[in-house]
């Protein structure tokens, strides 16, 4: 089977062929998947020509149903590219700053460059999840590039590193969701460019990248026009902030797992507790019925006492009337 994939770039006079992909006895292949409003898509490619590596993708379509061989039209738009400097590898290599640590510290905000979930083009022209492909970004994952505060930096080998972020997103939290801090203030405080909009802090969803998916957040720095990437990396929270992020962590994970405990004590506690309440039951039935039991035996030894009393009453009172019979 034949799977066709055609790139073409949208531009203001129409659409352009930045270049194909044609894979022989292949019945599936990885695409990006389509776009909405609400949930822009990215994805890296290197055409022929074109310095971009980094491309928005504007429309994912597939050819009629039928022919052969399948081709799907993936329309892509270009958009700025970060300079080669802002990288956080790139950064590393220049000041010869060999880890992580040296130049990220906790509480520092960078941009982290994720990725997006896939979509399959079988070669009879439909488009599928990627679920059978589980070492894929999936559904669910945090998508696209997007700002993220430092929790640590840890070194992995000369030049690499891996740091642990708390990402930043635009999608309101739950009612109730202690682990989600709006940081709207803190961003527009610190002039970072493209996060003016109301923003929280996703304490619940710490991850760990690797350090060449980091770079520079762009920053408005006072006297300064346009904004430039801060490749110091000195933009970062305050400990006020920090303290709320803190507390924030609490909720996301270490409470969660204590509530997750407690609520597994809980069951247990329940499970037993109507297991006591079934015997007690059974035992005001075994009560019940000795108890009906010593009010009969009670009853029967009044009487008989009762009996006895009379009855030795009427023998004393016959022996006294014998004995006035009796002769003199």
């Amino acid at each position: 089977m034949t799977i066709q994939i055609q790139y073409l770039e949208r531009t203001s006079s129409g659409c352009v062929l930045l270049g194909e992909e044609r894979l022989e006895q292949i019945d599936e292949a990885l695409i990006p998947m389509s776009p909405s409003d609400a949930a822009p898509v990215f994805m890296s490619k290197k055409f022929s020509g074109r310095a971009e590596y980094r491309w928005q993708v504007a429309e994912v379509a597939a050819s009629a149903a039928g022919v052969v061989p399948a081709i799907f039209y993936i329309t892509l738009k270009s958009r700025p590219q970060p300079e080669k400097r802002a990288w956080l590898t790139c950064v590393m290599a220049s000041s010869g700053r060999r880890a992580v640590s040296a130049i990220l510290v906790r509480g520092c905000l960078v941009e982290v460059e994720y990725d997006h979930p896939m979509t399959v083009a079988k070669s009879n022209g439909q488009l599928r999840s990627n679920k059978r492909y589980p070492e894929t970004i999936q559904a669910g994952s945090m998508p696209k590039r997007r700002l993220a505060i430092v929790l640590r930096a840890l070194a992995h080998g000369p030049g690499r590193g891996i740091v642990q972020v708390i990402p930043i997103s635009s999608a309101v939290p739950a009612h109730g969701d202690h682990a989600s801090v709006d940081i709207t203030a803190a961003l527009q405080s610190l002039l970072i460019v493209d996060y003016q909009k109301q923003s929280w802090a996703k304490c619940q969803m710490i991850e760990t990248v690797s350090a060449t998916r980091i770079l520079a957040p762009r920053v408005k720095f006072p006297g300064r026009v346009p904004a430039m990437r801060d490749t110091g990396f000195k933009t970062r929270l305050n400990k006020t902030w920090m303290g709320l992020i803190e507390d924030a962590l609490v909720y996301g994970v270490t409470l969660q797992a204590l509530v997750t405990a407690k609520n597994t004590k809980l069951k247990a506690l329940e499970s037993t507790v109507v297991k006591l309440e079934e015997d007690i039951a059974h035992l005001r039935k075994q009560l019940d019925c000795q108890t009906i039991a010593n009010a009969e035996a009670m009853v029967f030894r009044r009487f008989t006492d009762y009996l006895e009393t009379r009855i030795g009453s009427l023998d004393d009172e016959w022996t006294r009337f014998r004995l006035t019979l009796a002769p003199d």
